[in-house]
């Protein structure tokens, strides 16, 4: 889940199958979680923006075992959760609930560890909630690394990757 776009990608025998859709946390916020905090209506319009827009994926989406995600919203997610790199519909869903009831200022310090992206993490959080409700057991898991470690995975085919110790 980037800021303008969301990526979606499956491992088939053929190869790899990647889709791009034309919404991430930030354009999710700033086309419809406009209050602080965002409005019953709101959140239901930028839901169903959501929805339609991973309609266009579905066939991708319901071909997977397994979801992992990655990037800034997920790693949050996980930081948030108690540093637990496995979550399901249920924990997001009560972690963006309860994100979306905290001022900018109070999600600002809950991010400690990452304060800008308080601005669109629950867009960011909806997105990957719509994304973990179609997963085969409404759960998540949360890879700390990306793009660039994924290739190295698939390239040297290591199961992980991890950091050098020093």
């Amino acid at each position: 889940i980037g800021g303008g776009s969301t990526e979606v990608a499956m491992e088939e025998p053929a190869g790899l199958r990647v889709m791009s859709l034309d919404i991430g946390a930030r354009s999710l916020t700033e086309d419809y979680l406009l209050s602080e905090p965002a409005t019953v209506t709101e959140v239901e319009a930028a839901r169903n923006a959501v929805k339609q827009l991973l309609g266009e994926a579905s066939e991708l989406l319901e071909a997977a075992d397994v979801y992992l995600a990655a990037g800034g919203t997920a790693c949050s997610a996980a930081l948030l959760a108690g540093d637990r790199w496995e979550l399901s519909l249920g924990e997001l869903r009560e972690l963006r609930v309860d994100l979306s009831a905290m001022s900018l200022s109070d999600r600002r310090a809950a991010l400690s560890f990452d304060p800008p992206r308080a601005e669109i993490i629950c867009g960011g959080l909806l997105i990957l909630e719509e994304l973990v409700a179609r997963a085969p057991e409404l759960i998540v898991h949360i890879s700390i690394g990306g793009l660039r470690e994924g290739i190295l995975m698939a390239e040297t085919g290591a199961g992980r990757v991890t950091a050098p110790r020093s």
